[in-house]
């Protein structure tokens, strides 16, 4: 039997290989990892290499996601010649130019977009507005509470997003000094622009035979992916490419799409994307999207394709899209399309001891011909174990109590996933994702993970 593989993407880190890390913590010594960056795009990335790989037959199970802290950013020197002194350094993301400055995205991505798309500062700032809006809207009617893993802090339990301003209006964003007064017709703002976040979101991705023999009941399938390269100054237009590009690959049209989430690092990026392509604001970023809900970014496509997933199925719809553009001049897009429940699978319960630490927000993602397998019932069972039938092998049932799995097209890939993540700006004892706390099953102590219970991620990874 193929060993299982942790793929897990990280940007500001520091390098190193966080889903090993998370591996040994977890107790799961023979399962070997692999850390991806593609910047913001880090986390889609992740989940279409365990998708390929499992769709090429060199793998049956891949735990995939991301992770950042920004909040816990770590800072490093490096030394320079001639004096090889330790200075202050940071990995750029492409040779600079003088239109693309490598550190200083709001040039770069931000009103780079807005000069190219035509945008004046009122249209970034509605569209800001309208992402907060959106977010707080979702979080008050419990849009998000199946895709969250409350955390346990110094203050309490931290299960919702902080970043979304409550009663913002355009009066309001509008009183936002520019970051760069200097340069005149300026658009970006701290207002109209992703903040600092922390978060993580992994997911489990089988084999859809292996899924299917272990009783797991799909939930949504990834039909295409797809990523771009255009100028560094252009980064910020990446999404208008990438999105053609994934759903051609996935044999749509674009008006087949029900639903998109265009992420918001700066809000010039999804009004230049849907005017460019004709997309309503009506059906994108429905949930708000970076600037709101915060761009953690290794984590951020992860997130996307959880919200995606949830809002698909709450709302009866089938088909969704989300994407993004990433430093150094890329943009990335996927597909995802949900899958009608085809039969019960809630026979039995039991419980895992890694439940009680994650309550809730297990979720699937896939990569392209992925499937997610395997349903539960977190909306009504809350902090409960999701039920279902015993695998019959004794193995893979991750754990969660939120809905996950699907399956892909062609089922090549099943996926069960496991979700968890959390996007506010956390005010966390603990908020380092070498610690652990920031990926699906890190989030659980290393004493609670000697487990046989044959239903959860740690379960699932060493039977794969």
């Amino acid at each position: 039997m193929k060993s299982p593989v942790i793929v897990s993407a990280e940007s500001l880190q520091g390098g190193g290989v966080i889903a090993r890390h998370a591996a040994l913590v977890l107790g799961l010594e023979s399962v070997p990892g692999i850390a991806t960056n593609r910047h913001c795009a880090a986390g889609l990335g992740a989940i279409s290499i365990g998708a390929g790989s499992i769709a090429a037959g060199m793998d049956r199970v891949v735990l995939a996601g991301g992770t950042e802290s920004m909040s816990t950013m770590p800072m490093l020197t490096k030394r320079t010649a001639p004096d090889w002194e330790a200075t202050q350094w940071m990995s750029p993301s492409h040779p600079e130019t003088p239109d693309a400055p490598a550190f200083d995205m709001s040039i770069t991505v931000g009103q780079n977009t807005a000069v190219e798309a035509k945008l004046t500062r009122s249209d970034v700032d509605a569209w800001a507005v309208c992402s907060h809006g959106r977010a707080i809207e979702s979080i008050d009617s419990g849009a998000f509470k199946d895709q969250i893993v409350p955390l346990e802090v110094s203050g309490g339990v931290f299960d919702t997003d902080e970043h979304p301003r409550r009663g913002l209006t355009v009066e309001g964003m509008a009183e936002f000094k520019v970051l760069h007064p200097e340069i005149p017709g300026f658009t970006v703002t701290a207002g109209n622009a992703a903040g600092l976040n922390d978060a993580a979101a992994a997911v489990l991705l089988m084999e859809p035979d292996y899924a299917a023999a272990n009783g797991f009941q799909a939930l949504a399938r990834i039909r295409s992916w797809a990523s771009v390269g255009v100028a560094p100054r252009r980064t910020g237009m990446a999404p208008i490419d990438a999105i053609p590009k994934a759903i051609r690959r996935a044999g749509l049209q674009k008006g087949d799409i029900d639903l998109f989430e265009i992420d918001e690092a700066f809000c010039s990026v999804p009004v230049a994307a849907t005017r460019a392509l004709g997309i309503p604001q009506e059906i994108c970023n429905v949930n708000g999207s970076g600037c709101s809900l915060g761009h953690p970014i290794a984590a951020t496509g992860a997130r996307m394709v959880v919200t995606m997933v949830h809002e698909l199925r709450r709302r009866g719809k089938r088909l969704g899209c989300v994407s993004m553009c990433a430093g150094g001049g890329m943009g990335m897009a996927m597909v995802l399309e949900t899958v009608r429940r085809t039969g019960c699978a809630d026979q039995g319960e039991r419980r895992c001891p890694v439940l009680r630490v994650l309550p809730r927000g297990l979720l699937p993602f896939p990569g392209r011909g992925a499937s997610w397998a395997g349903e539960g019932r977190g909306d009504t069972m809350k902090g409960t174990a999701a039920r279902r039938r015993k695998p019959k092998t004794g193995t893979a049932r991750k754990k969660r109590t939120v809905r996950r799995g699907s399956r892909v097209e062609r089922g090549r890939v099943a996926v069960q996933a496991s979700v968890a993540e959390t996007r506010g700006f956390a005010r966390w004892t603990n908020a380092d994702p070498w610690d652990g706390v920031h990926l699906g099953t890190g989030l659980v102590d290393s004493s609670r993970l000697a487990c046989e219970c044959g239903e959860c991620v740690g379960c699932a990874l060493r039977a794969g």
